[in-house]
């Protein structure tokens, strides 16, 4: 959120782990710490995995027992222009340290394609929604509700 002069909502508490806003009315409470920082791919510090996280699950399933109990997610691809998503995994201790997956069968080893969502279902597995498509295309499409 950009600040504004004058406008009490734009004012910054915190941004990941820096304190950004000793202005605001509530200064002083007590904060959480976030448990996970994302760098972006563009910040000039570098060191960026990619453009744009996209939120997961923890995983409860039994398929991956190497994962249980690890927040798995995703960044929707490191440029805009072409599908070079890729998955991540971060592991629950002090801050989450997010590691980027090996995709087997991979010549770069990263997803290759848009990563949009991640599903889950009643046994704690986990899916994947990737595209190769940036956005909607075509005029076939249809939404089903749910």
């Amino acid at each position: 959120m950009r600040r504004r002069e004058g406008d009490p909502r734009s004012i910054h508490l915190r941004r990941a782990l820096r304190d950004v806003g000793a202005g605001h009315p509530r200064a002083g409470d007590p904060l959480i710490d976030p448990v996970i920082e994302y760098q972006n791919a563009h910040n000039p510090a570098g060191g960026g995995i990619g453009h744009a996280v996209v939120g997961g699950h923890v995983y409860r399933g039994t398929e991956l027992r190497q994962f249980s109990g690890d927040y798995l997610f995703g960044d929707r691809s490191r440029e805009e222009e072409e599908p070079d998503g890729s998955l991540l995994v971060a592991r629950p201790r002090g801050l989450w340290k997010i590691q980027q997956m090996q995709v087997a069968g991979s010549p770069t080893r990263r997803l290759g394609h848009y990563v949009l969502g991640f599903g889950q279902d009643l046994a704690g597995e986990m899916y994947v929604l990737t595209s190769d498509q940036a956005g909607p295309a075509g005029a076939t499409g249809q939404y089903s509700g749910w």
